[in-house]
């Protein structure tokens, strides 16, 4: 990976990581775990996404080498 791509995987770690602090701050009510369930989807959506297009990129490349 170049080093752009680990600059990004790192900033969207540092931007991950206070959500979990600040779900576990969030009261246990049925509100606070609704809440909860969307700031922890949506906080770690960009590394899910970013994981899964490196991989498809790096599959394409192999397939396309491999013709």
């Amino acid at each position: 990976m170049d080093q752009r791509g680990e600059d990004l995987e790192d900033r969207l770690l540092d931007f991950a990581a206070p959500i979990g602090k600040l779900v576990d701050a969030l009261r246990d009510t049925r509100q606070g775990w609704h809440i909860a369930g969307q700031l922890v989807r949506s906080g770690y959506l960009m590394i899910g996404s970013r994981r899964f297009s490196m991989n498809a990129s790096n599959c394409a490349t192999s397939l396309e080498s491999q013709s």
